[in-house]
Parts: C-alpha cells; sequence; structure tokens
C-alpha cells in the first residue's frame, strides 16, 4: 500500500490540515491509535501532533496581533463578558515575544491590525503584486491588500538564518528561519543552564 494511502486510513481526520502530507505525517498522531470522542451534532476535527516542540511544528507560522476591535467586541455587541485587559495591556507582551520569534511583515498603520517591530515583509509574488494594485485602485482607501505578517525570518536574527526560499517548510526548516520550540525557545532554555 502507498505511504500516501496508508496516511488517509490511520490519519483520516490528521489529513484535514492544510499542511499535512505523507512527508510529515510523523508529526500527527495516528488517528486509529488515538481515538477522541465527541457530539454526533457537533463534530470537531482536533489536530493533533505528537513529537518534541509540540503544535509549534505543524502551525502555519501566521502571526497578527489582536486590536482594540477584538479586545473590545464582546463589550460593544453585548455577548459573553468584557474581556479584563485592552491591546495597551498586552501591547509590550507582544513586541517582547514578537522580538524574540522574529515576525516578518509590512507596517500598514491600520486599526484593525496593530503593527508589529517587524523584520522585512517577504515580497509578492508577481499575481500578488497584480492583486494589490486592483484592490488599491477600486477601493481606494478602503482595503489594503499586505503580505502576510510571518514567523519566518527575512534576515538574520538571534542567531538564526534568514530564510532562503527553498519551499517545503511543512517538512522542517534546516535553517532553523521559521520559529518553532526546537528552533527557537527549547535552545534558549538550554542555553540558561536550567533545563
Amino acid at each position: 500500500m502507498s505511504e500516501r494511502k496508508q496516511v488517509s486510513i490511520d490519519q483520516s481526520v490528521q489529513q484535514t490540515c492544510t499542511g499535512m502530507d505523507e512527508w510529515n505525517s510523523k508529526f500527527f498522531v495516528n488517528d486509529k491509535e488515538n481515538p477522541y470522542t465527541m457530539d454526533p451534532d457537533r463534530p470537531f476535527l482536533w489536530i493533533r501532533g505528537r513529537q518534541v516542540g509540540g503544535r509549534s511544528i505543524i502551525w502555519g507560522r501566521q502571526t497578527y496581533r489582536w486590536s482594540d476591535l477584538d479586545f473590545e467586541a464582546n463589550l460593544r455587541e453585548n455577548v459573553g463578558i468584557d474581556w479584563p485587559i485592552r491591546y495597551q495591556d498586552i501591547a509590550p507582551w507582544y513586541d517582547y515575544v514578537e522580538d524574540f520569534v522574529g515576525i516578518s511583515g509590512q507596517a500598514e498603520g491600520l486599526p484593525q491590525l496593530p503593527d508589529s517591530r517587524f523584520l522585512p515583509p517577504m515580497e509578492m509574488s508577481c499575481a500578488e503584486l497584480v492583486v494589490k494594485d486592483a484592490v488599491a485602485k477600486y477601493f481606494p482607501g478602503e482595503r489594503v491588500m499586505t503580505i502576510g505578517r510571518c514567523a519566518i525570518l527575512t534576515q538574520a536574527h538571534r542567531g538564526r538564518a534568514a530564510c532562503h526560499y527553498c519551499g517545503p517548510c511543512s517538512r522542517g526548516c534546516i535553517t532553523r528561519s521559521y520559529f518553532s520550540s526546537l528552533n527557537s525557545t527549547l535552545p534558549a532554555a538550554q542555553a540558561t543552564g536550567k533545563l
């Protein structure tokens, strides 16, 4: 039986994760060996990893700050309870974590998408630039298309090399250019001598 077919049998839930394929299936649990229960009226697909580094190995590395619009949504919409904090309370912690992680992106000054202290943005593809120009032309001042804000280094940062765009990020990163606990937090913790 082909590896792809075996994945579809053993990891039927896990394969719904867009970043999962037969090359990196080892990062995801075997659904047959690790079943879970759920209410059949409210199905839930639980993407689970089982490796040192946890979900930091299998996330998409898109990194966006919540804005006041997010923190105040419950209050404004009278849904649930109000958040006990606001953006200005957590902004210094965003700065701290993002500096450690290394976030590439483009500052846009949008109230709904707070800026970070970005590393240089990745370049848009030719197709993305065409769409960006069309958005600017047909929605002037109303819509902004920006490059994704992601935990992938575009320049050397904290002892990690810049991404060289080899492509298969979901299979791991030999240059440690994308953030994961294996590339960043665990080595930093180990360097303290207290791990």
